[in-house]
């Protein structure tokens, strides 16, 4: 019964997946599309002086009109990833102040806005710099695996997550469950952490994480403490090659 409920529950999300994949694609107009390219374009070469005058406040209203564009043109998300650009450099602009004052609380808004529609890694490690900056170091820790994942090739976020262990390793000892549990993904099998990742201080982590959040009542975090310490378990005996480093 178990099994089949499995079953039925994966084949939903199949489904459930492929509808909302086809809604976007219907809802797909080429001329739409065009027009936004050519609108992100122009914005881009206004804010950076490509071939025209520099011009921030050209360029932000420019992403503006993406923005809004994009809204109007699709209840789907069919256009998310020009908005999800379009608010990144929104996020650029405010955070700098090109052509307005400095704004990091809007800069925030905007970029949450870009990893929420689209994704946007610039904008996750952008973000991800700025709770960074407020000390806030799991959610640091979250973005820039976030923008990791996305392009583990990328120097910038690894680096940055190589920077943040000795924050998260103080609050690990004060009793901190998400922060074990973070340390242990970063030791954890992943693309990006092949300079450090190590089997032994990841189970470690997530041993640790457990007894934190049980005895913090955290039950979600221990619950994704123990789901984790289960497919580090299960990945290490069928593979143990990758863990050697």
């Amino acid at each position: 019964m178990k099994k089949i409920l499995t079953i039925t529950v994966f084949l939903s999300l199949i489904i459930f997946i492929s509808y909302k994949t086809n809604i976007k694609a219907m809802d797909w107009n080429p001329e739409k599309a065009r027009q936004l390219g050519s609108l992100i374009n122009q914005a881009d070469k206004y804010l950076n002086g490509d071939g025209v005058p520099k011009d921030p406040v050209k360029a932000r209203e420019l992403f503006e009109q993406v923005i809004d564009l994009g809204n109007k043109s699709s209840k789907h998300g069919a256009y998310d990833s020009g908005s999800g650009h379009a608010y990144y450099q929104l996020g650029l602009i405010y955070e700098q102040g090109l052509g307005v004052p400095k704004d990091t609380s809007k800069a925030q808004q905007m970029y949450e806005q870009a990893v929420d529609l689209a994704n946007n890694d610039r904008a996750a490690f952008r973000l991800g710099k700025m709770y960074e900056t407020s000390q806030d170091y799991n959610k640091a820790y979250g973005l820039f695996a976030k923008t990791a994942t996305i392009d583990p090739y990328k120097k910038e976020p690894i680096e940055a997550l190589k920077n943040i262990i000795p924050q998260l390793e103080k609050l690990s000892e004060q009793n901190n469950a998400q922060a074990s549990y973070n340390l242990g993904q970063m030791y954890d099998l992943k693309e990006w952490n092949k300079e450090w990742r190590d089997v032994q201080k990841a189970r470690k982590m997530y041993l640790k994480a457990r007894k934190q959040a049980f005895e913090a009542g955290e039950k979600q975090i221990e619950n994704e403490a123990l789901q984790a310490l289960e497919l580090l378990e299960t990945l290490s005996r069928m593979n143990p090659q990758p863990w050697k480093r």
